[in-house]
């Protein structure tokens, strides 16, 4: 949990736009996840892991174009 909170901070720190993170390790650090969300950048973009995908991914791109369009269209 903690080492993936600071690297997520450090990579932040040194100007990553994107950063990729897997739906399970999101689980481990909704509060980090949240401080970002307000931020343009870094975009972190939640992925499945190799055991699959628990739909958060989807569901937080959802949210985003329901928030930038103003409605599904996907």
């Amino acid at each position: 949990k903690d080492e993936t909170r600071r690297t997520i901070d450090r990579l932040a720190d040194e100007g990553y736009g994107v950063i990729y993170l897997s739906e399970k390790l999101s689980t481990l650090i909704p509060e980090t996840l949240e401080r970002y969300k307000a931020k343009p950048v870094p975009a972190i973009i939640l992925i499945p892991s190799s055991t699959g995908s628990l739909g958060i991914g989807k569901e937080k791109i959802l949210e985003n174009v329901v928030k930038a369009v103003g409605s599904n269209i996907l």
